[in-house]
């Protein structure tokens, strides 16, 4: 969502919010970097995930998974 080092801002609340509402996305792994940059993006974003997701299993150990089925958007 932050592009290939994280820095670009493509991603908003309100455009996580509604993809969230719509059902075209539920899971969006936090941190965990990989090729040379940051997970993630902008800080307002991955702070929405943490507030209204729900961590899950993370079998590749790298990051955090975070479900947001239940987040209440709004």
């Amino acid at each position: 969502m932050g592009g290939f080092n994280g820095g670009d801002a493509a991603m908003t609340v309100v455009k996580l919010q509604t993809l969230v509402k719509e059902g075209k996305l539920r899971y969006v792994l936090v941190g965990g970097g990989g090729m040379g940059g940051p997970a993630g993006g902008s800080s307002s974003v991955i702070t929405w995930i943490e507030q209204h997701g729900t961590a899950v299993n993370n079998a590749s150990g790298s990051g955090t998974l975070y479900d947001l089925s239940s987040a209440v958007a709004g």
